[in-house]
């Protein structure tokens, strides 16, 4: 919960999501990009809230912020708990989630995935249902109790008749060890958003008379992908 304190608290989150691109320029002066469509892990740069006050809490979420350095995995959701102070940078902009529990309604994995696309089957009433949109471009989503968030990448809709949908997302399905896809409801939103992660920098404690506390800069972290 240390790391998820200072989440829910920042001031700033900055989330790198970019593809690793190469790109060079042909002697007849074109452009040439070519990109990897890999495991792409999100990094992310925590600007912390400035002071925070000195008692119990504190101290414990400090403790173990720097207890665990830059060698243990850390892990928060962007929004912890539905409804949590950053439900606003990960709501769900779909409307097939009507009991508001971050999972999609009678949506499953159909098979294990392949590539940067989710094969899902729909077991609802189509013809009732169309129009319904099962996810909005940059909707986060995430198979049950899988390790790793996407993005979606496109607008999908319910379309009356049909049962069969392709989720493209915004990087390859990374397989997990001794986990199953198929079968699996979604989790959407901020029950989506969680992430695995190490810290790469961390800065120092300053404490300021009488019971106040900061962290000198930002913490930057890197997900793990096993």
């Amino acid at each position: 919960m240390s790391l998820q304190s200072v989440v829910d608290t920042a001031v700033s989150i900055e989330i790198n999501r970019s593809k690793l691109v190469a790109q060079s320029i042909s002697r007849s002066g074109r452009l040439l990009t070519a990109a990897r469509n890999w495991a792409n892990p999100y990094r992310f740069t925590i600007t912390p809230k400035p002071i925070w006050t000195w008692n119990t809490t504190t101290q414990t979420v400090f403790a173990t912020l720097f207890d665990n350095d830059r060698y243990t995995e850390d892990s928060f959701y962007l929004s912890y708990t539905n409804g949590g102070p950053l439900v606003w940078m990960t709501q769900y902009r779909g409307t097939l989630d009507t009991n508001d529990n971050d999972v999609l309604d009678d949506m499953t994995v159909a098979t294990e995935p392949t590539a940067a696309t989710l094969a899902l089957t729909y077991a609802g009433n189509s013809a009732t249902n169309a129009g319904r949109y099962i996810v909005r471009k940059g909707d986060w989503i995430r198979p049950a109790n899988h390790r790793y968030p996407y993005q979606a990448t496109a607008d999908q809709q319910i379309v009356s008749g049909t049962s069969s949908y392709n989720i493209t997302i915004n990087r390859g399905y990374i397989v997990q060890s001794a986990y199953t896809a198929a079968g699996n409801t979604l989790n959407v939103g901020d029950g989506a958003a969680r992430f695995f992660v190490q810290v790469t920098s961390l800065p120092n404690m300053r404490f300021i008379n009488r019971n106040l506390v900061e962290l000198t800069g930002d913490i930057e972290c890197i997900e793990v992908i096993l």
